[in-house]
Formats: C-alpha cells, structure tokens, sequence
C-alpha cells in the first residue's frame, strides 16, 4: 500500500510537471499568435513612402492629363466638326469601360494576384491609347482608343493605387490620400499650358503622340509599387524562433481524454487520468531530450451514453469544448483518442446534419450571393449596412460636378469669348486651387474630433451654389474667382472617398465597396455625360448643363447630413463620441 501510494504520488507529480510544460508552451503560444498579427510590411513609414510618391507620381500623369480633357475636347470639336454630344460620347464610354473593367479587377485579381504587374501593364496601355488617338481620322476612332483602350487601362491603376495606399499608411491614411490626389490637380494645373503649347506647335496629331511618350514615364513609377506580400514570403524564409506556432503546432495538437473510474487522490475531481498508461519522465538517450508519455488525459465530470439519442445529450458539445483543450509538448509526442470522444464527436456530426436537413435551400440571387460571398469574390453582406448603400448613393450623386466640371468650364469659358490662352489659365487655376484643396482636406481627415461626412457636406454645398449661381461668372476675371473657390472644395468628394469608405466597411471590405461604388457611379456619370452634351446642344449654352450638376450636389450634401445625424441619434450614448 505504501508502494502504491508513492507511485500515485510520483504520478501526480509527473501530472503537474507535464500541466507546468503545457502551459509554458500555451503562454508562448498566445505571444507568437500575437507577433503574426501584426503586419509584416511597414506602416506609416519605410517603403510607404516609395509607396506614397510612386502612387502621386502616376496620379500627376495619368489623371493628370484626365483632368486637362478640357483641352483636348476642345481640339476634337475643332478638328473633327462632331457635334458636342458626339464629342461627349467619348467620356461616355470612358466610364462604362472604366466600371467594366472594374469588376473583374476588384473582385478578382487584387486578391489572388500581384497589384504591380497590372499597374505596370496599365500605365503601359494607357500611353498606348494616346499614341493610337494620333492616327484618327473621325470621332469614331477615338471611341476605340480614347474610350475603351484607356477607360479599361485605368481601371488598373486608379483602384489598386488606392487600395495598396490603404496598406501601407494607417494613422496618416488621409494625409496620404489627401498627398495622392493633389498630384491630380497639380498635373491638372501643369499639363494644360503644357497641352496648349503642343497643340500650337505641332498640332492634334503630334501633342497625342507626346502625351503617349510622357504617360510612358509611369511604367517606371510602377514597378516601385511592392506589394504587401513581399514582406510575408520574406518573412516566411526565415527560421521561427517562436516555440509552438506554426503548422507543428497544429499537427500535435490532441485532444487529451480519460476515464472517469481511475481517479488519483490528490488531484482535482474534474480531471480523470487512466492508469493503463501512467505519465513517466523517460530519457532519450540519442535525442538528449526528456520525454513524457501522456496516454489518455480527460477533463470531462462523466460519460456519454452512445446509447442516447441526440435531443438527450444537447449538451455534449460543451463537454467536448472541455476536453479539447490543446497541449504542445517539446518532441511530439502521440496521445491517443478516447472511444468517449469518438461518440462525442459522432453524437455532433448527426446535430449538424439535422439542423442541415432543416434549413431552406436558397433560391435565386440569394444563392448567387451566398456563392459569391464562399467563394470571396463579392461579400453581398455589404447591402446589409444601410449606411454604406446611403454613403454610395450621396456619392454618385456629389460625383458629377467633379467628374465633368474641367470640361464643361473651360468649354463654357470659350463660348462665353475668351481666348483659348486664358481658357487654358482657367483651367490650370482651378486645379491649383484644388491642389491645395486636397492635402487640406486630407490632413483634416486625420483630425478626431472633425467628421469627414460633414467635410463632405459642406464642400458638396457649396460647390452646388456655384454651379446654380453659374450665370454670374460671365468674363475671364470672375471665372477666375469660380476656379479658385471651387478649386478650394470641389476635390473634397474624391479626396476623403477612400478614408470614408475604409472607416466604413474595414479595409477587407475596402475593394467590394469600391466595386459597388464604381459600377454604380460609372452608370450614372455615363448616363449623365451625353444628357448634359444634349442640353447644351439643345439650349446651345452650358448654364443649364452646369445647373443640373449643381442640383445634384444640393441633393448629395442633405443626403450625407442627413446620414450623419441619423448614426449619431441611433449610436448607444457609450459610442456617440467615436461615430
């Protein structure tokens, strides 16, 4: 009897020890869990910078040169005598290809595929576009070249330059964003006198032919745009220190069960251990390493009857929650399964394939979304949030004076008499302005207590006024007082988009929202371009085209107000001060 006492003693010693390994283990456990969270790239510094002014730079070329179509439109009315919802059609047909070639984009390649290589053939093929728009003789030429060719280009580099942007910068994401989109209309204010000065000396042909040859210098910015993973495969080569992360862990990790009859004194009555196969510390001669034999350890109070039915032992599922906890040890050592966790595991297979059997087959584009949603192309939770799909139609609606105002004023300029040279001034003062204009409102993005909804609002309001009160700017003086007040506010929309949206959905979500936003924006700008080219071709003046966009941004600035009020009423009084 002593004998046996010493042995359960020395027993329930060598328990504890193994509980102490196990739990060492745990602890490092749950501390490398902790390291892989974090993301391996840098944030807010390192490369985001790289990141930073490479996105700018394609940003200053690229949307750039968009931002001066005002100058070419005025060149194709002039040198190819189309009428001026012809003419339109070509942005028409821009957007629906830039929203088409979204979808697959955004959905799709972002997330299984490197980001750099399609910038690189995007910027690639936008320098294509203009260097094919050289050789046009019609219109209809350029719906190929101008329109399809650089609508669906762009879809590679607008969006992913936006997303990627969002990887790298975190704390000072809205003065990154805010930094990329002034680098619009800082090559808005540079290219047009840049434009005007190609067009008079070597005419339609030759400027296009340029302008392909400077796009090109974005292929170099391009290649500068690591992605995030990277860093991971980087990360991968090199040994973890990390006791017990990784796939080891997992594949030695066991479910440790008993039996309830052998129980040891001493040790805590909802712990069985089987005294079949006792824990013993036994040395590895040839590894040098301590070895411990663990059987079969329960942390279960009792049995399951096999016997029972399933409604009976409803509460099995907790019990193998108890049981299941995971040990690593130093070696890998092999634990056995219990015949009482396989019918545990067996009773909760039938619970799941009852409540399979219950549930409805859906039917439908629920079964589209469902599928889109498993298969991560498309998460259709998104129209759930009734915020999200307000903050989209707000959205499209503010979007339509900045999609069309650098074409529509500098061609209302002209028809009013002013010279092209002072048309190319308006032009580049608005995008000066809106220069400034951005990083402003990018950097009060970043300041807590200031909401970007209302930022938004307020802009969205007063470039409305503007657009009403068009009439009044009737000579070059006053268009000038036009671009820098609108220049001011009318970037606002587009620079605080991306924060926005981020803050919204989360930064996982971030490319299927932009994907809602983009398809249904492109609809809407598309629809829109050759309505307003109708209403000037109608009334034969751009004043009613102008007021119909300033209607539109009324209607955005009381939709976002109205939605921030809304969130802020329906919050719980704990959360009001971070809505």
């Amino acid at each position: 009897m002593a004998t046996d006492g010493k042995n359960r003693n020395g027993e329930v010693n060598g328990v504890n020890s193994v509980r102490n390994s196990m739990a060492d283990n745990e602890t490092k456990v749950e501390e490398g869990k902790k390291v892989e969270e974090e993301p391996d790239h840098p944030i807010d510094k390192g490369w985001a910078w790289v990141i930073l002014g490479s996105t700018w730079f394609i940003a200053f070329i690229v949307i750039g040169i968009a931002k001066s179509y005002g100058i070419f439109f005025i060149e194709f009315l002039k040198t190819f005598k189309a009428s001026v919802s012809a003419t339109t059609l070509i942005t028409t047909l821009q957007t629906v290809a830039y929203c088409g070639a979204s979808v697959p984009v955004l959905a799709i390649y972002i997330k299984r595929y490197d980001t750099r290589n399609l910038a690189i053939l995007a910027t690639f093929g936008c320098a294509l576009s203009y260097g094919l728009s050289s050789l046009a003789d019609s219109i209809t030429f350029l719906y190929f070249t101008q329109s399809l060719l650089f609508g669906a280009m762009s879809a590679g580099i607008n969006a992913p330059n936006m997303i990627i942007l969002g990887k790298y910068f975190k704390k000072r994401r809205g003065f990154a964003m805010g930094i990329v989109a002034s680098g619009n209309s800082l090559g808005g204010f540079i290219l047009p006198y840049l434009f005007r000065y190609l067009f008079d000396e070597y005419g339609l042909r030759g400027a296009l032919l340029l302008t392909s040859g400077i796009s090109l210098n974005c292929v170099t910015a391009a290649c500068l745009l690591r992605p995030t993973e990277f860093y991971s495969k980087k990360k991968a080569r090199k040994p973890s220190k990390t006791l017990g992360v990784g796939n080891e862990c997992k594949e030695q990790q066991e479910k440790l069960l008993g039996d309830k009859d052998n129980h040891i004194p001493g040790v805590d009555d909802s712990t069985n251990i089987s005294l079949s196969q006792p824990v013993l510390s036994t040395e590895d001669k040839t590894m040098g390493k301590t070895n411990f034999r663990v059987r079969s350890i329960s942390y279960s109070p009792g049995h399951i009857d096999p016997t029972s039915s399933v409604s009976e032992n409803k509460g099995s599922s907790s019990v193998l929650s108890l049981s299941s906890f995971t040990r690593y040890l130093s070696n890998g050592d092999i634990f056995s399964l219990s015949l009482q966790d396989m019918d545990i595991m067996r009773i909760n297979s039938q619970q799941e394939e009852v409540k399979d059997q219950t549930k409805k087959p859906l039917q439908g584009c629920w079964r589209l979304c469902r599928y889109l949603t498993e298969r991560d192309i498309f998460n259709c939770n998104l129209f759930r949030n009734k915020y999200f799909l307000a903050f989209v139609l707000a959205h499209c609606l503010g979007s339509l004076a900045p999609a069309f105002n650098h074409i529509f004023v500098p061609a209302y300029a002209r028809d009013i008499g002013i010279s092209d040279q002072n048309v190319a001034t308006v032009a580049s003062v608005i995008s000066l302005a809106d220069f400034f204009g951005r990083i402003v409102a990018g950097t009060l993005a970043d300041v807590p207590w200031i909401r970007k909804t209302y930022l938004v609002a307020a802009s969205q309001f007063i470039v409305g006024t503007m657009m009403i009160f068009s009439p009044v700017f009737n000579n070059f003086y006053l268009l000038v007082v036009f671009a820098v007040l609108y220049g001011l506010v009318g970037g606002a929309l587009f620079t605080l988009f991306s924060p926005i949206m981020i803050e919204m959905v989360g930064l996982t979500n971030f490319p299927n929202g932009m994907l809602v936003v983009l398809v249904l924006q492109g609809v809407w700008i598309g629809g829109n371009a050759s309505f307003m080219g109708y209403l000037r071709d109608l009334t034969d003046s751009y004043i009613v085209s102008l007021q119909y966009m300033g209607a539109t941004s009324f209607i955005s600035a009381a939709i976002f107000i109205t939605v921030e009020v809304v969130r802020r009423c329906t919050a719980p009084t704990n959360q009001k001060d971070s809505v």
